[in-house]
């Protein structure tokens, strides 16, 4: 079992999270046995929750950053709060992991990440985002954590939204990687069948069915129950006696960092938002 939540275990595992998020070469590949991936019924809500993720393009401090995975979420800032939709992603993808020279500070987020432009990977619908929300301490994985970026969508969007799962899973429990792998299964498999391992504090740790998957890229990919809801948001992965483990941020985590956003855009939910410049538009 791996035990993840422990700061020096989550920093061993950064090297493969900068793989993840860039595209960079892989570990060797697994040898491939039998599994159940292929076996294991997926549910209709979770079929349709792979319409709401999306590969994203941002702007940091005015040059292009392409990495990592993200998805639209309906949820809410405060309680009582009227839920808003919102792209979510990790924020280790702001700095080393994404191919940055330096980390993107938190409170730094609103000014240096000012755009988000995402394209479905299941139906190439695009998802414009204005600049990335200040939400107070997060960080990327290997420094503890909470490992969330989120973004207020530009405009009305029509597409699939997902949800944040009320309560979290138990050991044994199904989820599914909702995201686009670039080895060991057909880039138009979007969901990839698990088992949860544990659940130790803010950290999710789930067992895949699969052990010939790669899982660059998949760094801010929901991790989803039955239901289609998140449980989840994937940081980071790696191999273990010849099995592909998952780590995620849990919901309930996401849920609460985003409940500590200090942009004046949460403050002011009415506010009407700024559309994205010419340039980003396609």
């Amino acid at each position: 079992m791996l035990h993840l939540p422990r700061r020096a275990a989550l920093a061993s595992l950064a090297a493969l999270a900068l793989a993840f998020a860039s595209g960079a070469a892989a570990a060797p590949p697994l040898k491939r046995g039998p599994t159940r991936a292929s076996v294991t019924p997926v549910p209709p809500a979770v079929a349709r929750a792979a319409g709401a993720i999306c590969r994203p393009r941002f702007q940091v401090d005015g040059k292009p950053l392409e990495a990592g995975t993200a998805f639209t979420v309906r949820a809410s800032l405060a309680r009582n709060a009227p839920a808003r939709t919102m792209l979510v992603t990790a924020q280790h993808l702001f700095g080393h992991s994404g191919g940055l020279d330096e980390e993107v500070p938190w409170a730094e987020m609103p000014d240096l990440v000012r755009h988000v432009r995402c394209a479905g990977i299941q139906d190439r619908r695009v998802v414009q985002g204005q600049h990335a929300l200040a939400l107070s301490g997060a960080r990327p994985f290997d420094a503890g954590g909470p490992d969330v970026a989120a973004f207020f969508l530009a405009g009305v969007h029509r597409g699939p939204v997902l949800e944040l799962a009320p309560a979290a899973p138990r050991p044994g429990d199904l989820v599914w990687l909702v995201a686009q792998v670039v080895e060991g299964a057909p880039r138009g498999r979007l969901v990839h069948h698990g088992t949860v391992v544990a659940l130790e504090g803010d950290w999710l740790t789930y067992r895949l069915d699969d052990a010939g998957l790669q899982l660059r890229g998949t760094s801010g990919a929901p991790v989803v129950d039955r239901s289609g809801r998140v449980v989840g948001l994937n940081v980071a992965g790696g191999a273990k006696a010849g099995k592909v483990h998952g780590v995620a941020q849990s919901a309930a985590s996401v849920r609460r960092t985003l409940g500590r956003c200090r942009s004046e855009e949460c403050r002011a939910p009415g506010k009407a938002p700024r559309l994205e410049p010419p340039s980003l538009r396609r």
